[in-house]
Order: C-alpha cells, then sequence, then structure tokens
C-alpha cells in the first residue's frame, strides 16, 4: 500500500482567549463579519452553555416524537407522563430507552441564570426541527403530535425570556392545515420539504407565506449558484441569515464562503453554515476567509516532526522541529500592524534556520533510547544584556543547549542568527535517570529579577514512580513522585508547566503550583500540585523524590498532550484525540454526546481552554471517586472540543495584538503548532 505524504507543519491561531474564555470582538470585513454558524443537533442539552461561551448564538435541536407513553417512561422514569399523550425527546435519530433530554429541560435551561450569564446582554435563536411527527394527519397520533407541538409553544412563549427566539424547522413547518399555527414564530424554507416553491419569492401572510424566513438548503453548489444568481428571492431582503447544511470538509466550507462573498452579500442576517463541529474547529477551517482565527503552513516542512512552540512576553513566536533529515530547524514569526480584518497580525520569518549544536547534542547522543520520541522542550530563560533573547531547547534525554537571539526580533523587525551559549545535562533525581522514558521542561520567571524556574516532568520505568516532577531553582530544588492509576504501558509523552509561585509562609523559599499531562499512547492523565522549594545556601540539585499524594486522572483518548499557561489562563491540547462533536456523534440516539466512552484517533486535535484555577479544581475534584476526569464538551467551567487534524501539537498562550497594535491584558491568542496529516 502507497504511504500518503504527510502535509507541512502549520501552525493556529485561534480566536481571542480571555480569563473568562469568552470571544472577544474584532472589527472585520462586512461580507466576511457575516459568515457565521448554526449549531447543529445540539441534544445533549450539556453542551449549550459551553458553546454559549465559545460564541456560539444559533442552535438547532430536534424534538422528536414519541407516541408510547410507555416508552416514554422508559427513556426517563423520573418524569410524570401524562398517560396516552406521548412526548417529545430530543433526539436526531429515533430514540431508544436510554435517557433523553426533554423539551421541559430545554425551557429550563434557557431561562436560567447560567445561560443569561454566558451570552453576557446577547441573544440566542432556537431552531426546532421536529422529527416522527404527523402534521395534519387525521389520526390519533396526529392528535397527540399536534398537541404536544401546541404545548411546548405555549410553555415556550410564557417561559422563555426576550432574548431567546425560536425557529420552526422538520414537521412543524407552517405547511398545509399549520399554515397560520404557532405564529409569530418563523421557519425554515428547504426546497421540496413542506415549503411551497411560491414563498421562495412571495411573503403572503395568507397563505402563511411570510412565516417562511430562513433561507436553509443543503450542501448543492448548482442550486445555490442559481440561487446566488436571482438574489436568493425574497430571502435578501429579510433579516435571518441565509443557512447551508450541513458541510464539515475545509474545502466545501471555504468553496460556499467565496460564493457567498462574490456576490450580493445578505448582510442583514449573514451567512450561516450548520455544523457538527466544535466552533473552533470551524473558525480554523474557515480562518483564511473570515479571519476569526489564524491558520497557515510553515513552508518546505513536509513530514518534519515532533514541534516545540514557544511564545515570549511581546507575544512573538518561536519553534523548533525536527526536519525529515533528522535535524533540528528553527522557525519564528512576529505580530505586526495591519489592517483590522486581517487579525490577527502574524508574521513568519522567510525560512527555517537550521540548528545543529542542538541536533548533535540533543538527537544524535549514542545512549538515546531510539524507542523514545525526539521531541524538545523549548523554554525561555532571563534576558541580560549579553544574551538578549535566551532560550534553551531541552531533549528527551535531559541534554540542553541554550541560545541568545532564539525568541522574538529585534527593533527593526528583523531575526537575528541565534547564537549557541551553553550546553550541558539537567540535574535529574537520582534513580530516575537510568530508568528515564521522556522528558519534558517549562520555565517561569519569579521575583523583582524575573529569575527562572524550571521545571521538569520525567516519566519513568520505575514501579514506585512512574511519574516525577522536579523543580530547579537558583536556590533550592525538590522532586516528587505522582501516582498514574490506569496507565495501560510506560507513559511515553508528557508536559509541564508552572501555574505560579507565592512566597512560603514558613521560611525562605517558594511555593510553585505545577499543572503536568502524561500519555501512555492510549490515554492522556493530567495532574495539578503544589512543592515547596526550599532556599538553601548550598542546594542539592539532585534531591532525591518523595511520595506527594496527587495522582494523575484520565482526561481523554490521545497522546502527545502539550500545556501552556498565560497569567490566570490555561490551555492543554493533544493529538489522537476524540471528535465528541461530529455528525454521526450528534445524531446518534445513544449514548449523548458527553455519555460517549472516547476512544484514541490518528489525527484528531483535542484542546482544553479556561481558568487554571477551573482546570486545577476538575483534576482534583473528589479523588476518592474515579481514576478519570474526562474534559468533554459539557465540562462547564473549560471550553473543550476537537480544535483540528494533525498530530503532535505544541500549545502556547501569548498576548494578542489587535490590528492597531493595541493590547490588554485580557486580549490572549492560543497557538498550537501540529504536524500535516
Amino acid at each position: 500500500m502507497k504511504k500518503r505524504a504527510r502535509c507541512a507543519l502549520a501552525v493556529l491561531v485561534g480566536v481571542l482567549v480571555t480569563s473568562s474564555s469568552e470571544v472577544s470582538p474584532v472589527a472585520r470585513h462586512a461580507a466576511l463579519e457575516s459568515i457565521g454558524y448554526q449549531v447543529h443537533s445540539a441534544n445533549d442539552l450539556g453542551t449549550v452553555v459551553p458553546l454559549v461561551r465559545k460564541g456560539a448564538r444559533a442552535f438547532k435541536l430536534d424534538p422528536h416524537f414519541v407516541a408510547s407513553t410507555a416508552h416514554c417512561r422508559l427513556a426517563r422514569p423520573e418524569e410524570s407522563w401524562e398517560e396516552g399523550a406521548g412526548c417529545l425527546l430530543l433526539s436526531h435519530d429515533t430514540p431508544g430507552t436510554q435517557p433523553y433530554n426533554t423539551t421541559d429541560e430545554l425551557l429550563g435551561l434557557l431561562s436560567s441564570p447560567a445561560l443569561e450569564e454566558a451570552l453576557r446582554g446577547g441573544a440566542v435563536t432556537v431552531a426546532l426541527c421536529f422529527k416522527s411527527g404527523a402534521p395534519c394527519e387525521d389520526s390519533r397520533r396526529g392528535e397527540q403530535w399536534q398537541a404536544l407541538v401546541d404545548d411546548l409553544f405555549r410553555e415556550a412563549t410564557a417561559r422563555a425570556p426576550s432574548f431567546v427566539s425560536f425557529i420552526l424547522d422538520g414537521d412543524a413547518k407552517p405547511f398545509g392545515c399549520n399554515a397560520q399555527r404557532w405564529r409569530p414564530w418563523p421557519s425554515v424554507w428547504i426546497s421540496g420539504d413542506l415549503s411551497p416553491e411560491e414563498a421562495f419569492w412571495s411573503s403572503d401572510p395568507r397563505e402563511g407565506f411570510d412565516r417562511y424566513q430562513v433561507l436553509n438548503q443543503k450542501e448543492d453548489m448548482d442550486e445555490w449558484t442559481w440561487m446566488q444568481s436571482v438574489n436568493y428571492g425574497k430571502f435578501s431582503n429579510l433579516s435571518q441569515p441565509l443557512q447551508l447544511w450541513e458541510p464539515d470538509a475545509q474545502d466545501t466550507l471555504l468553496s460556499y464562503a467565496d460564493l457567498y462573498s462574490s456576490g450580493p452579500p445578505h448582510l442583514d442576517g449573514g451567512f450561516h453554515f450548520a455544523i457538527n463541529t466544535d466552533p473552533r474547529m470551524f473558525e480554523v477551517y474557515t480562518a483564511g476567509r473570515t479571519h476569526h482565527a489564524w491558520n497557515t503552513p510553515f513552508e518546505g516542512t513536509a513530514s518534519w516532526s515532533w514541534p516545540a512552540l514557544l511564545a515570549n512576553p511581546a507575544g512573538d513566536l518561536a519553534a523548533v522541529a525536527v526536519s525529515n533529515g533528522g535535524g533540528l530547524h528553527l522557525m519564528r514569526g512576529f505580530q505586526g500592524p495591519c489592517a483590522p480584518h486581517d487579525f490577527p497580525c502574524i508574521r513568519l520569518a522567510p525560512a527555517p534556520v537550521p540548528l545543529p549544536e542542538a541536533s548533535q547534542v540533543l538527537l544524535r547522543m549514542p545512549n538515546r533510547d531510539a524507542a523514545v520520541p525526539p521531541r524538545v522542550s523549548l523554554v525561555r530563560l532571563q534576558d541580560s544584556l549579553s544574551c538578549p533573547r535566551a532560550a534553551m531547547i531541552t531533549g528527551p534525554t535531559g541534554a540542553f543547549v541554550s541560545y541568545c537571539n532564539l525568541t522574538g526580533k529585534s527593533a527593526d523587525n528583523a531575526f537575528p542568527a541565534p547564537i549557541p551559549e551553553d550546553s550541558g545535562v539537567l540535574p535529574l533525581a537520582p534513580g530516575l535517570a537510568d530508568r528515564m522514558v521522556s522528558l519534558a521542561v517549562s520555565s517561569h520567571g519569579h521575583g523583582a529579577s524575573d529569575a527562572t524556574l524550571v521545571a521538569e516532568l520525567l516519566t519513568t520505568t520505575a514501579l514506585d514512580c512512574p511519574l516525577a516532577v522536579q523543580v530547579l531553582g537558583d536556590h533550592g530544588a525538590v522532586a516528587a513522585c505522582v501516582t498514574v492509576p490506569g496507565a495501560d504501558g510506560p507513559l511515553t509523552s508528557g508536559s509541564i508547566a508552572i501555574t505560579g509561585t507565592t512566597a512560603r509562609s514558613d521560611g525562605p523559599g517558594l511555593e510553585v503550583g505545577l499543572l503536568a499531562a502524561v500519555s501512555d499512547g492510549q490515554s492522556v492523565f493530567a495532574t495539578s500540585l503544589d512543592l515547596a522549594v526550599q532556599h538553601e545556601e548550598k542546594p542539592d540539585m539532585q534531591a532525591p523524590p518523595r511520595q506527594v499524594s496527587a495522582k494523575a486522572r484520565v482526561v481523554g483518548a490521545g497522546t502527545s498532550p502539550s500545556l501552556s499557561v498565560l497569567h490566570d489562563t490555561v490551555a492543554l491540547v493533544w493529538g489522537g484525540g476524540y471528535c465528541y462533536n461530529s455528525h454521526a456523534h450528534n445524531t446518534r440516539a445513544r449514548p449523548k454526546v458527553c455519555s460517549a466512552s472516547p476512544s484514541r484517533s490518528n489525527w484528531t486535535l483535542e484542546y482544553t481552554v479556561g481558568r487554571t484555577a477551573d482546570l486545577v479544581a476538575h483534576l482534583r475534584g473528589d479523588q476518592n471517586a474515579s481514576s478519570s476526569q474526562l474534559l468533554t464538551p459539557c465540562t462547564t467551567a473549560l471550553g473543550h472540543g476537537a480544535w483540528a487534524l494533525g498530530a503532535n501539537p505544541s500549545a502556547a498562550l501569548f498576548p494578542l495584538s489587535r490590528g492597531s497594535g493595541e493590547r490588554t491584558s485580557l486580549d490572549q491568542g492560543l497557538a498550537i503548532l501540529r504536524e500535516g496529516f
């Protein structure tokens, strides 16, 4: 079988994230700004508030008619179902007997403080796509369905707050005997589906044609091209968005975005894709058109591997990766002024720079285990006049090479040549170095002098210490072992981040907060711990590790995790993950989206973004409950989902400039450098 060539390394920059994980608005070209999305089949109500926090403002849900009250009781035995009335369960496909959310729970969510807080003064649109209905059917089944929809309409009218609007879809379109029913709710218009052809042009209220206000058509380029040629019939004069269901492929999204923006734009309502993916994936896929994100390859890096990404305080990016020739190379970029609609403003250096010194020291050591991935860590060091833009590259064996001019740019926006300064081997806790599988490193400035703390994460073959954490300071060191219950085999990849430091209350030294994530090749484990680094006149940099009470919990399926912390925000990404939101997973009858058991894939990149304190609280949870603490799209305090496709990602949160060059402390971007697929 022919081996498929891998694509180049690509850097993905996400939309603004802030300390509250909210999306911040950016001025863009009007036609491109009006391209958005509707979340399709959001029937697991646990996903709705987190999706709103990611920026979603339009949803479609599927009230599915079940005629048998006995079936309703099997699905939700705790509910008081009226005998013979049937029920509406939220499921795209035919419901089984597992628990489903109900329309009553939907109305409760829509009037909840949690949703109102997440909307932050905004509005939300809910399309109700009724399934398995019996509109205008003269039968007991028809009576049941009509009564249930009538009840839902009355309850929604009475209970839903003013910032919620409803749209009819599916079997409840204003067709036939229902042409005047459930006013004033508008409806979608779908060619050939309970939608008169005349209503494409006419808004005659006598026929109920005025109810058809959302042009909602399937993926068909010929049909959309024709509709554009006639200015979308009456719909170009309405306030609702045009809507296309439900492409997921990037090329398809871009082709329809190009078609829409090339013609007379429907600026009032815009153009929405009905998506089954996470909003962040949509933003990355359409970044080249909407500029809600940034997605570009590093030229000349086809089949390169194991990237490591770093951001400096100015928001400049630096990365190293292993070329297909086996050497380490440096790639750099910086943020510069640009037009607002070209946000974010990142310029890449014209070509990667080889780092022969680091390649020789880190990748070609004779004692390096060939089974250990050649992943390196890239960490900032304290700058000095003699060594500006200092950074250190460490290898999987603990060897390091430090450089000047490795990160950032000069005052004239040039990229000075990197200069090697020092090399050696990091101190490792005794008894672990000879059993080490891999090592990851992070650094953190602290104190008035911004002196550097270095944290090491070691994965080992030692049964009593499979995961070790070591923190090195200028005046002391500490090492600790962490348990990893549930690991299936050796831990082969990992990442560590220092979340903050505070002065010790019981003497000189520091309390250091840490997050660590590791993988055994199938699952991703994460933990949070605090270690005390004592101030010593003659510090022992090779102190033996001690046991701590922390344990790493399973947070998902996958491999190659990467952590980044900036201020009080954290990002955790990994490869080989699980795509919770997809057409198959959103529409199937069972299980619900967030009840699925995640399984490892080849190319899915998962992400989690939010407050560091919220991730710490999630990981610490009930330590006695389970070895699993999965991160899902229903994790309320954190944004989680599938970001893109690729492998071995490296993440960096960084201060993000707007088009004018202005920045506030809350403007943060998430950059991910990943291997192509």
